[in-house]
């Protein structure tokens, strides 16, 4: 019995993805993540590993593309009856 050890990623396992933003924009994303992290940081437990930007970055993103998603399904629902 073999048993495989597991790479340790770097950043070139995960794909860029990029867009465009105003430099306002950008500052005020970044901003708001910054302090995200420091609040969830801040209430973790000393066995917990540190979390990321890029990761609430990305589950923001999640979820503020399903809700957008929601509520435009809802105004092609109103539209359509």
């Amino acid at each position: 019995m073999t048993i495989e050890l597991e790479k340790k990623k770097d950043s070139n396992d995960y794909p860029l993805v990029a867009f465009r933003v105003s430099q306002e924009e950008k500052d005020e994303i970044m901003q708001q993540l910054e302090e995200l992290v420091e609040i969830i940081n801040m209430n973790k437990s000393e066995d917990e590993k540190a979390i990321r930007k890029n990761k609430i970055f990305v589950e923001a993103m999640r979820r503020g593309i399903a809700d957008i998603k929601k509520g435009y399904s809802k105004l092609k629902q109103k539209k359509n009856k």
